[in-house]
């Protein structure tokens, strides 16, 4: 068994360590028990933007969490295994990629995207969302003028363009934006959430002080966002979620994140109606 196999056993020590049950650690990381599950059988890995609060969580360094038997002097070989074991998670964590074939990469190669790229930022941003970095990379694997756009290896949106012209890179940055903008449930981290709830707390201190992450971990909000964002709401209903969070989880924080959507949506309708 590999380092990187031996995760999810190591999680399921240190999670019985603590005598904290699936259910606990699961709602405290905001994930469902399921996900955990999959983890702890290894037939799945955490993102690497959960990493950090699950060692927090589990009271751990990463290191200790990645740590196996290794025999006496075998430091260099050590490094090399955990170094191998982070490169894997990190290729399995982009939350936004774009891929194309070969025969598009001349639409590509004087960068004017990345002036494209910055207004799709500043037009995201309005409303409510951050766009996290966009990872751009040509693919053999793809049709003649193919493109797909990706978020943790999930194919979010794919098509084929007819040929390559100067139209191109704007039409497929295009799609990207409305992508992002169709998909963001998909595409939001716990890493994202903390970017945008540090920002908030620079206009809205007393609505974020205290209780992201001290009370909401950014886990357990980023679960409710997104069930917010399937059900129809919108980023720039952030400042309102996390203070009908915030209290619907003093009214029951035994309260499943089914449950917290319910409640939260429940006080929206109200503000909104």
């Amino acid at each position: 068994m590999s380092r990187l196999e031996q995760l999810g056993t190591k999680i399921s020590q240190c999670r019985q360590n603590k005598n904290m049950t699936q259910e606990e650690l699961a709602r405290r990381l905001g994930i469902t028990p399921q996900a955990l599950s999959k983890w702890e059988r290894n037939l799945s890995y955490p993102d690497i933007g959960l990493m950090s609060e699950l060692c927090d969580v589990l009271e751990v360094s990463a290191d200790a969490l990645l740590e196996t038997q290794y025999n006496a002097g075998a430091r260099k070989e050590q490094d090399i295994i955990r170094s191998a074991v982070w490169d894997n998670l990190r290729m399995c964590s982009e939350p936004l990629a774009l891929y194309f074939s070969v025969d598009l990469v001349p639409a590509f190669v004087d960068n004017g995207f990345v002036s494209v790229v910055a207004e799709m930022r500043e037009r995201l941003a309005r409303e409510g969302m951050l766009m996290p970095v966009l990872r751009l990379a040509d693919s053999d694997s793809l049709n003649a003028f193919e493109f797909k756009i990706c978020t943790y290896h999930k194919i979010l949106y794919k098509e084929s363009l007819e040929g390559q012209d100067e139209n191109s890179m704007p039409y497929i940055m295009q799609k990207v934006e409305d992508t992002v903008r169709e998909h963001y449930a998909d595409i939001l981290t716990p890493d994202i959430m903390k970017n945008l709830t540090d920002n908030l707390q620079m206009a809205y201190p007393a609505l974020v002080e205290g209780v992201v992450p001290e009370k909401l971990s950014y886990g357990l909000l980023t679960e409710v966002v997104r069930g917010l964002l399937q059900r129809g709401y919108y980023m720039v209903c952030l400042p309102k979620i996390i203070e009908y969070l915030d209290s619907a989880f003093r009214e029951n924080s035994e309260a499943d994140t089914s449950e917290l959507i319910d409640m939260v949506q429940e006080k929206l309708k109200a503000f909104y109606s």
